[in-house]
């Protein structure tokens, strides 16, 4: 008996977790005419994290900025979500003359410009902390 109520809390915990981490982030993309961000969205923390940048083949798009807010709309509830990374390969292969950041990102991941030829990329100066993954800019 003692092993059958071990296995099944050990079940419900295991389900508990993996719930957990599915439920609160989601992805979110704002596909515009020439360009699309696909961003991690967690609404139990109120933040957002920057996937992916992409753009149309042969945009004329010469920036992008990266707000420091999203709102995001799940069902009937609105959210504020603060952007506050830039993931893993994020600005991979993007060639934009200028890309600016919020002074809200927090963390920049692993080659996240990595085969960018971007001359101009505005980090904001009043960053508390700026963590660079391995290979920035490759």
């Amino acid at each position: 008996m003692r092993k059958k109520n071990w296995v099944v809390t050990l079940v419900a915990l295991l389900g508990f977790q993996v719930g957990g981490a599915v439920a609160s982030a989601k992805d979110y993309v704002v596909d515009e005419t020439d360009i699309k961000i696909t961003y991690a969205v967690n609404t139990t923390d109120l933040i957002a994290r920057v996937k992916k940048v992409e753009t149309v083949y042969l945009s004329k798009r010469q920036s992008v900025e990266i707000p420091k807010t999203l709102k995001y709309k799940s069902g009937s509830k609105t959210y504020n979500l603060t952007v506050t990374k830039i993931g893993d390969n994020a600005f991979e292969h993007i060639d934009y003359k200028t890309i600016k950041l919020p002074n809200t990102i927090t963390h920049i991941g692993k080659r996240a410009f990595a085969y960018t030829s971007s001359p101009e990329i505005n980090v904001p100066s009043q960053l508390k902390s700026l963590i660079f993954g391995e290979n920035f800019f490759t």
